[in-house]
C-alpha cells in the first residue's frame, strides 16, 4: 500500500515562504514539505516503510505466514490447556452445606442482633403469643376472567389502552378467551383453603385473580373483604407466597425476616416489637435455628435446605402480619418430609387466626388432611366442588360417592382418589365420564355456598354489586389513591434498609467486589509497567494518548459484572415491590449508591499508581482523578441500565459489547469527527467515551513541550533560502546533519498543536466533566424509569 497526506504537509506553507520567494503554487510547496508519518523520507508512504519505521516489521512475503502460524499455534496451546483443565480440575456443583455467617466488619457497623445466635430454647414455641391480626372474612361472587387472545392467522394483538376496544372491532381477529366461569367462595379466619385441579384447570389462575396480582385481561364480577369492595389497603391486609422462593442470596434468615418487617409492619411500631415479631415469626415457621445462617440459592452456593427456603419465603410474608395468606403450589419441588414440614407451618398460620388459601399439587395424605376446605376446579376453569372437607375428607368422600363417584378405599389416598374420580387423574378403562361441573352447579352444597356468600355481602349495607376491572387494579397498584401512598413506609426507613442490605450483600459478595479490587490492582500493575514513566519524546507523545485511552478498557469490564447483578436482583424486586414493601424508585436509588464506595475504592487503586506510574503531571492529578471516577460509574450504571431494559441476561451480555464497540468507534480517537460518516455523529455526541479520554489528554497534554530522538527526525529537500526556523520552537526544524540538502522536521513540538488534529482544547476540558456527570445522571434516571414502568413479569 502507498499513503499520500491531505491536509497535514510540514513545514506549514506560511513557515516556507520565509526561505523560499518563489514557491507560489501548491505544487512549489509540495517539493519542500513532508508527510509527517513515519515511514519513508519522502511525500509518499509505503505500507513497508511504516511498519519498519513504526512497529519495527521487517516484511516480507514469508512473514505473513509466520504469524498466521503463531497464532494457530496459540489456538493449539489454548485448546490443549481447557482439555488438561477439564479433565484435571472439578467444580463441584452448589454444595447444600448452610454457611453460617460469622461475626465481623459488617456486625459492627450495622449491630450485632440478637446475641441468642439461632438457639432455640426448649418451650419457647409454647411460651410465645403471636401478634394479632385483624380478623377477615374472604368473599367472591360470580367471577369470570379471560384474556385477549389472537385468532390464528392474523396480526398482531392492538396495543394501548385502548386495545380491548380495538380488538372488538376486529372481531374476526380478536377473541375473549374465559378462564374461569361463576366462581364463588369464602375464606374466614382460622380457614385454610386448598384450591386442587388437574392442570389446565386455572387453580393459580383464581388465585391471582383474587390475590389482584393479574397484569392483563378481564375480571368480572365480586371480590370483598369483610363484605366490602377491595380498596387500595388490600395488598397490605393480604399476603402473598410466590411459588419461586425469591430471597437475595446474601442476607441471612433473620436479615430478611426483619427487612420485610420493618419495612411492612405499621408505621410506629417500635424497634422492640419489630424485633418480638420477628421471633415470633422464627419461632412459628421453626427458623430460629438457622437465623444466622446464609439463605444462598440453587444456582450459586447452596444454601439452606429448600423446605427451609419454603418456610422463610412465608416467613417474610407472614411477619407482614397478614390477615389473609394467599401461596402458590408451596410443596412444589419438595420431598415428602419436607412438603410435610411445609405445611405443618401453614397450619399453624392458620390456627393463630388467618385466612389462608394456597394451590396444592398431588398431596399425600397426611398434606392433604391438614385443609379443612377445599376448591376443586376441572379443566376450563369450573367448579366442581367448594366446600368443607370433613374428619379424614368424610364431607368431600361422601359428597362424591352420594354423585356417582366410584367407592373410596381407605388405604388410598383420598386427594388422588377424588382428582380420579372427577376425570382429573389417569381414568379406568370404560368408565363413564360425568359431568361433574353441571352436578356441582346443581347440587344443594353449592346452593348453600353461594347462599352464605351472598348473605355476608349483603348484611354490608349500601355494598355496591359493581364489577372488579382491571384499570382498578392497576390504580390500586401504582399508588394513585391517598390511602395508598399512606401504606408506603417513609422515604428514610426505606432508605436506610436498602442501603444497609444493598452494603451487606456486596460485602459478601467477593466474586463481584474483591474480583473487581483484584482486577484493577493487577490492571494497574499493567499499564504503569507498559507505560513507565513516559519521557517528552515523540514516542511518549504516542503513548500518552495510548496510556489515556486504555483506561477504557479496565472502566467498561465493570459493565458485564453490574447488568448479571441487576439480573439477579431482579426477580427479589418484582416480589418485594408487588408487595408493596418499598416503593420501585427507592430500590433505584440505593442500587446506585450503594455502588459508589465500591468503584471509589477500585478507581482510586488503579488510577493512583497508574497515573503517577506514568508521569502525567501531578498538578492535573485530581482533575483526572474524577473524571476516571465517574467515567467508571458511568460503565457500571450502563450495565444496569441495559439490564433494566432487556428481559434476559443473554441478551444483555449481547448488547453490551457492541454498545462498546460502537462507542469505541465513535468517541473520535480512530476516526476524527471530522471524518466521520453523518449516521455515526449522533453516536459521537452522546459517547461517554469521547469526553472523558479529552478531558484527560487535554489536561496531560497542556503545556508539555516534546522533542525528537535523532531517529525520530522527518527528512525534507532544503528550500532556496536554507531551513526555515519557527520562531515558537526554533528546535523543531535544523539542517540534517547527514545531507545538506536536507532539512530535519520533528513533528510534534508540543501537546497543544498535537491536539489540533483532533480538534480537542484544553479549555473544554471542564464542559466535558460536566457532560459526563450529566450522562451519569441521566443513565441513573432512565434505570430508575425502566425498573419502575418496564416490567419483564407477565401474569
Amino acid at each position: 500500500l502507498t499513503f499520500h497526506c491531505e491536509h497535514t504537509w510540514a513545514p506549514p506553507e506560511a513557515l516556507l515562504r520565509t526561505v523560499c520567494a518563489t514557491c507560489s503554487t501548491t505544487e512549489d510547496f509540495r517539493q519542500y514539505q513532508v508527510c509527517p508519518i513515519p515511514g519513508a523520507p519522502t511525500g509518499a508512504r509505503t505500507g513497508e516503510g511504516y511498519l519498519d519505521a513504526r512497529f519495527d516489521i521487517d516484511y516480507s512475503e514469508g512473514v505473513k505466514w509466520i504469524f498466521a502460524a503463531i497464532m494457530f499455534a496459540f489456538f493449539v496451546v489454548f485448546v490443549l490447556i481447557s482439555l488438561l483443565i477439564v479433565n484435571t480440575i472439578s467444580h463441584s456443583a452448589a454444595s447444600h452445606m448452610v454457611k453460617y455467617q460469622e461475626e465481623g466488619f459488617i456486625s459492627w457497623l450495622f449491630g450485632n442482633g440478637d446475641k441468642n445466635n439461632g438457639q432455640l430454647h426448649v418451650g419457647e414455641q409454647e411460651k410465645t403469643t403471636f401478634q394479632k391480626a385483624d380478623p377477615v372474612s374472604f368473599t367472591w361472587l360470580n367471577l369470570d376472567y379471560s384474556v385477549e387472545n389472537k385468532v390464528k392467522g392474523t396480526g398482531q394483538t392492538p396495543a394501548g389502552p385502548h386495545s380491548r376496544r380495538n380488538a372488538e372491532a376486529h372481531q374476526n381477529d380478536y377473541r375473549m378467551t374465559q378462564l374461569l366461569h361463576g366462581m364463588f367462595g369464602y375464606c374466614r379466619p382460622g380457614m385454610m383453603i386448598a384450591l386442587m385441579g388437574p392442570s389446565g384447570a386455572g387453580k393459580t389462575t383464581l388465585l391471582d385473580v383474587l390475590a389482584q396480582r393479574k397484569t392483563g385481561g378481564k375480571i368480572e364480577g365480586e371480590v370483598r373483604l369483610n363484605g366490602h369492595p377491595l380498596g387500595a389497603e388490600f395488598p397490605h391486609k393480604a399476603g402473598y407466597v410466590e411459588q419461586m422462593d425469591l430471597h437475595n442470596p446474601r442476607a441471612t434468615v433473620e436479615e430478611a425476616i426483619s427487612f420485610a418487617a420493618k419495612l411492612r409492619l405499621p408505621a410506629g411500631t417500635s424497634k422492640e416489637d419489630v424485633s418480638r415479631y420477628v421471633e415470633q415469626t422464627m419461632t412459628l415457621l421453626h427458623l430460629q435455628p438457622l437465623r444466622k445462617a446464609m439463605i444462598g440459592s440453587e444456582l450459586l452456593d447452596g444454601g439452606i435446605p429448600a423446605d427451609a427456603r419454603k418456610r422463610l419465603t412465608i416467613a417474610v410474608e407472614f411477619v407482614a402480619n397478614p390477615s389473609l395468606l394467599f401461596l402458590d403450589e408451596p410443596t412444589s419441588g419438595l420431598d415428602t418430609a419436607g412438603a410435610l414440614a411445609v405445611t405443618d407451618a401453614i397450619r399453624r398460620i392458620a390456627n393463630v387466626g388467618r385466612s389462608v388459601m394456597c394451590t396444592i399439587h398431588q398431596p399425600s395424605t397426611e398434606i392433604f388432611e391438614q385443609f379443612d376446605h377445599l376448591c376443586l376446579l376441572a379443566k376450563g376453569g369450573k367448579m366442581v366442588y367448594f366446600g368443607p372437607t370433613g374428619p379424614q375428607c368424610s364431607t368431600l368422600i361422601d359428597y362424591l360417592e352420594r354423585n356417582g363417584a366410584p367407592k373410596w378405599q381407605s388405604h388410598t389416598n383420598p386427594a388422588d382418589w377424588m382428582l380420579e374420580a372427577t376425570g382429573a387423574g389417569i381414568a379406568k378403562a370404560g368408565a363413564t365420564a360425568k359431568d361433574w361441573p353441571d352436578i356441582w352447579s346443581q347440587s344443594p352444597e353449592a346452593a348453600t355456598a353461594k347462599k352464605s356468600v351472598e348473605e355476608e355481602i349483603q348484611a354490608v349495607t349500601g355494598a355496591p354489586a359493581g364489577m372488579l376491572t382491571m384499570e382498578g387494579v392497576r390504580r390500586q397498584r401504582t399508588g394513585e389513591e391517598a390511602m395508598a401512598k399512606k401504606q408506603y413506609p417513609s422515604l428514610g426507613k426505606q432508605f436506610a434498609a436498602l442501603a444497609v442490605r444493598g452494603f451487606k450483600t456486596y460485602w459478601r459478595t467477593p466474586s463481584y467486589n474483591v474480583t473487581r479490587i483484584i482486577v484493577a490492582l493487577a490492571m494497574a500493575f499493567l499499564y504503569t509497567s507498559s507505560f513507565w514513566q513516559l519521557d517528552n519524546t515523540q514516542a511518549g507523545l504516542l503513548l500518552t494518548v495510548a496510556a489515556v485511552f486504555f483506561t477504557i478498557f479496565n472502566a467498561a469490564l465493570s459493565m458485564l459484572d453490574s447488568a448479571r447483578w441487576i439480573f439477579e436482583e431482579r426477580p427479589v424486586f418484582y416480589r418485594e415491590t408487588a408487595a408493596a414493601i418499598y416503593h420501585p424508585y427507592m430500590y433505584a436509588l440505593t442500587a446506585g449508591l450503594v455502588e459508589i464506595p465500591f468503584i471509589i475504592v477500585a478507581a482510586a487503586l488503579f488510577f493512583n499508581p497508574f497515573y503517577f506510574g506514568v508521569g502525567f503531571p501531578a498538578k492535573h492529578w485530581a482533575f483526572c482523578h474524577l473524571c476516571y471516577i465517574f467515567f467508571t460509574a458511568i460503565g457500571v450504571f450502563l450495565g444496569q441500565f441495559v439490564a433494566a431494559a432487556l428481559p434476559h441476561l443473554e441478551v444483555a451480555l449481547q448488547v453490551l459489547p457492541l454498545l462498546l464497540n460502537l462507542w469505541l468507534l465513535t468517541c473520535g480517537f480512530f476516526v476524527t469527527q471530522s471524518a466521520m460518516p453523518s449516521y455515526f455523529k449522533v453516536l459521537n455526541v452522546v459517547n461517554p467515551y469521547k469526553y472523558y479520554v479529552r478531558a484527560f489528554v487535554t489536561s496531560v497534554m497542556h503545556d508539555q513541550e516534546y522533542h525528537c530522538e535523532d531517529e525520530e527526525y522527518l527528512s525534507f529537500n532544503r528550500p532556496p533560502g536554507g531551513c526555515p526556523v519557527n520562531p515558537n520552537f526554533p528546535e523543531q526544524i535544523r539542517p540534517s546533519s547527514t545531507d545538506p540538502s536536507l532539512c530535519n522536521l520533528c513533528p510534534n513540538v508540543s501537546g497543544d498543536s498535537f491536539l489540533e488534529f483532533y480538534s480537542w482544547k484544553y479549555s473544554s476540558r471542564w464542559w466535558d466533566f460536566l457532560t459526563l456527570c450529566m450522562i451519569f445522571l441521566g443513565l441513573r434516571i432512565g434505570t430508575s424509569m425502566l425498573l419502575v414502568f418496564k416490567k419483564h413479569l407477565k401474569r
